[in-house]
């Protein structure tokens, strides 16, 4: 029985004794780890968007906190994303929508997460990745980890 001829789903199994076991207290990460790897996928098939140009501010988040900014409509502290043309503040879709709501509202396209520090542009409906973002993701990650983050682009 090898690894190959057991399919996808056996990779999520713990193995235990020499055998592979269901487990369901597994199906929570094994969701997240699919999510995540959907997610990178995505992200590493995206090219440059062309909203990009729209973002000016190079002083990028000097006075941000990711772990206390909350939603400036709800005051939600978690889940919440930055609008990159504005510098506001504003919970996800999967809270109470504040984010997407502005984005609608304001045509500013280019959000970035406090939660994964990911960039979506609302307007390509995708994940945007960029040497351009590096000051505002750094910014948030300094604020969340008190180090810089790794600067791939260089």
């Amino acid at each position: 029985d090898s690894v190959a001829s057991r399919g996808l789903g056996d990779v999520y199994k713990r193995q235990m004794c020499n055998k592979y076991v269901d487990d369901p207290k597994l199906d929570p990460f094994k969701n997240a780890v699919h999510k995540w790897r959907e997610n990178m996928a995505k992200l590493a098939k995206t090219a440059t968007c062309t909203h990009l140009a729209e973002i000016t501010s190079e002083s990028a988040l000097t006075n941000i906190d990711a772990k206390k900014d909350s939603c400036e409509e709800c005051g939600h502290v978690g889940e919440n994303w930055i609008c990159l043309l504005c510098l506001t503040t504003h919970c996800s879709r999967y809270v109470k929508g504040h984010m997407l709501a502005h984005g609608s509202e304001t045509k500013h396209p280019i959000t970035l997460s406090f939660s994964d520090i990911s960039a979506w542009c609302y307007t390509c409906d995708d994940y945007v990745d960029d040497p351009k973002l590096y000051p505002f993701k750094n910014a948030v990650h300094k604020s969340k980890f008190g180090k810089d983050l790794i600067n791939y682009w260089k």
